[in-house]
């Protein structure tokens, strides 16, 4: 199953180190760290490709805001836009972005030389598979013109990649309709769970589908659940709306650094035969070895049998994932 672990915690970061905490994430298809307050370890990437030659890993970056603090981990930018006044101004005051974080101005000229420090910290020398930009937007939170607040993004991009190798992933905050083509891939953070996630279920997946879409052919986009690592019902239904495009799934616990790792992630579905369909009130779609069907309905939709596959009933907003081998092989021993 195509899972993706978004480990970005300050909290997580000293334990990048360990042999145990690399082996952990291994497991997952495609890894997003952020390297906060430890010094450039060109072993990290290679630690984890050890246990799983497979998974991608990419290090976090933000091009929108920065500290305005200039004796914390990431005093360089501070210092570097109060030297070149990068940031961005409304009535003359900075403009807040996340906790203390102030916006910057988006210009060219701060998205370059963010480009080249942050591949000097990280890139140069570390293995990243993906470059990953966090608040990729398609207009800015104040009042900065979208194609100004645009024309930033492309520019860090294009210095990006004209510095590093590495593919480029964005945290989308939009449909990335305004960026098509442009990016490797993308996460619809916080698809559900989250309180920012759109309320409509059909409204959710036409946003991850338009990710699909606007990102390179062939590019990953992960699907973001957040909630408590104990809620199985809600891990099921996002893991279950997940299935029915081509994205891959990741579940993150506030109350936990470590992204959890749930058994239901070894299941082998194989390659999808299909596209997502209809049944009912419910939606399909059916891999090589298995389906998955999720309900979106605040009632239990009832999905009569098919093939191999008895009838069930699928509770309000949850998703089921029947495996082909199991359900034969229990067929036959009942009739044996």
């Amino acid at each position: 199953m195509k899972t993706f672990a978004y480990a970005i915690s300050g909290n997580l970061t000293p334990k990048l180190r360990d042999a145990a905490t690399c082996q952990a994430l291994s497991r997952f298809g495609v890894v997003i760290v952020g390297l906060w307050n430890i010094q450039p370890d060109p072993l990290f990437v290679a630690r984890i490709k050890t246990y799983n030659k497979a998974c991608l890993v990419g290090q976090y970056t933000m091009l929108e805001e920065s500290t305005i603090h200039v004796d914390s981990v990431d005093g360089d930018k501070a210092s570097h836009l109060n030297s070149t006044h990068g940031w961005h101004l409304k009535d003359g005051k900075q403009v807040i972005g996340w906790g203390e974080n102030c916006l910057t101005d988006m210009s060219p000229l701060y998205a370059k030389w963010l480009a080249g420090r942050d591949y000097v910290n990280w890139f140069r020398s570390g293995g990243f598979d993906f470059w990953y930009c966090d608040n990729v937007r398609q207009e800015s939170l104040s009042d900065i013109p979208a194609e100004t607040y645009q024309a930033g993004h492309r520019a860090h991009w294009e210095a990006i990649r004209t510095l590093a190798k590495t593919k480029i992933m964005g945290n989308a905050a939009c449909d990335l309709s305004a960026y098509k083509g442009l990016l490797d891939g993308a996460l619809f953070e916080g698809a559900m769970g989250a309180v920012w996630s759109l309320p409509n279920w059909h409204d959710v997946m036409a946003r991850y589908r338009s990710l699909l879409a606007n990102v390179k052919p062939g590019g990953v986009v992960g699907f973001q659940v957040q909630g408590a690592s104990t809620d199985q019902q809600l891990m099921r239904f996002g893991l279950c709306s997940c299935l029915q495009d081509d994205g891959y799934f990741c579940f993150n616990d506030p109350a936990d650094p470590m992204p959890p790792y749930f058994p239901v992630y070894d299941i082998d579905l194989g390659a999808p035969i299909n596209k997502s369909y209809s049944v009912g009130a419910a939606f399909r779609r059916d891999y090589a070895k298995g389906s998955a069907l999720v309900n979106p309905t605040e009632f239990p939709v009832i999905v009569p049998a098919t093939g191999v596959y008895p009838g069930i009933t699928v509770p309000a907003r949850d998703g089921v994932i029947l495996q082909t081998q199991s359900l034969v092989q229990k067929i036959i021993g009942v009739f044996k």
